[in-house]
C-alpha cells in the first residue's frame, strides 16, 4: 500500500449526491464549470504512486477546506480534487506539483472522462489564463504588494507614548465664563401693533408653489470601484466572485488577476486587499 493509499483511508468517504451538488452550484467552483456544458464539473484525480499529501492539504481536505471526493471503504483508494484558485494556487498546501488525471463528471458516480495527465499546475493551464494577457506590469503588482508590506510593519503609537505626548503638551487655559444679561422687556409701541400680514400686499400661503412636489435629484450611482471597496473580503475568491457575479467582469480575466496576486510576496491574509487594489486600478484607469 502506498503512502497516499494509508492517507485516504484517514479521510471519511464522500456522500456522493451531495458532493455532486455543491461542484454544480458552489460560487467559488465554478472555474470548474463550463456555462455552455450544463451538468458538467472538471475534477482531478490524484495518482497513486511515488507522491502524498502534505500535511496542510490532509487537514484541509478533512476539514472540506479543499472540496474532494474520496472513495468508500470497500472502493479501491481514489481521490478527486476539486480545490477552489485560493487553495490551488495556496503554497502552503503544496497542490501544484501534484501528478493527476484531469477528468471531467457528467454525475455522482465520479466515472469521468479523461481529458489530460500531467503536473497539477499544468493540466489548469487552460482554465487560469497566462499572466501576459492582464495588462498590469509586474513592476506595479510588486510596488502595491511592497507598500501594503510597508503598511503592515510601520510600528503602531503605543498608549504609553500617547500619553506621554498628551502630559506634555501645554494646558489650555479655562475659559472664564461669560456673564448674561438679564433678558429685557420688548420696548411698549411694539406690544399693541396688530399682524397687518394681509394687508402687506403679499399673497397668502396657498398662493405659493407647493414645494413637496419637486423631487431631489437622483444620487450618482457608485463607480465599480466604490462599489468594490465598500465589500469586506475574507478570501481572495470571494473577490473573484464579486466581481464576476456583480461587476461583470469576465472568469478568466479575473482569475488571471488571481493568479498575479498569488504570487505575490504578500501574507496570504492581506491577498484580498491587494486584489481589490489592482481591480480598482484597472476600472479607473478604463481597461476593463
Amino acid at each position: 500500500m502506498t503512502r497516499l493509499e494509508t492517507q485516504i483511508q484517514e479521510l471519511s468517504p464522500s456522500v456522493k449526491d451531495a458532493l455532486f451538488r455543491r461542484l454544480l452550484y458552489a460560487d467559488n467552483l465554478a472555474w470548474l464549470r463550463d456555462e455552455k456544458k450544463k451538468n458538467q464539473v472538471i475534477g482531478f484525480e490524484v495518482d497513486l504512486e511515488g507522491q502524498e499529501l502534505s500535511g496542510f492539504a490532509l487537514v484541509a481536505i478533512q476539514r472540506h477546506t479543499i472540496i474532494a471526493y474520496v472513495s468508500d471503504r470497500g472502493e479501491s483508494p481514489r481521490l478527486i480534487l476539486f480545490p477552489t484558485l485560493e487553495t490551488l494556487f495556496d503554497p502552503g498546501f503544496e497542490l501544484l506539483d501534484l501528478i493527476v488525471t484531469r477528468k471531467e463528471f457528467l454525475d455522482a458516480s465520479f466515472k469521468g472522462r479523461e481529458t489530460g495527465h500531467g503536473r497539477f499546475g499544468d493540466m489548469v493551464k487552460d482554465l487560469t489564463p497566462p499572466n501576459r494577457k492582464m495588462d498590469i506590469p509586474e513592476t506595479v503588482v510588486e510596488q502595491m504588494a511592497a507598500q501594503m508590506e510597508e503598511e503592515e510593519e510601520r510600528p503602531q503609537a503605543s498608549e504609553s507614548t500617547i500619553q506621554k505626548e498628551s502630559e506634555a503638551a501645554p494646558k489650555k487655559p479655562e475659559p472664564v465664563p461669560e456673564t448674561i444679561p438679564e433678558e429685557e422687556d420688548p420696548p411698549e409701541e411694539f406690544l399693541d401693533e396688530e399682524d397687518d400680514f394681509e394687508d402687506s400686499g403679499y399673497g397668502s400661503y396657498d398662493e405659493y408653489e407647493d414645494y413637496d412636489d419637486y423631487e431631489d435629484e437622483p444620487a450618482a450611482e457608485p463607480s465599480r470601484s466604490e462599489l468594490l471597496t465598500s465589500q469586506t473580503f475574507t478570501s481572495l475568491s470571494d473577490v473573484v466572485d464579486f466581481v464576476v457575479l456583480k461587476l461583470g467582469i469576465r472568469r478568466e480575466l479575473a482569475v488571471t488577476l488571481a493568479n498575479k496576486v498569488m504570487q505575490s510576496q504578500v501574507a496570504p491574509k492581506q491577498r484580498p486587499a491587494l486584489a481589490v487594489k489592482l481591480f480598482c486600478k484597472l476600472f479607473d484607469e478604463g481597461k476593463i
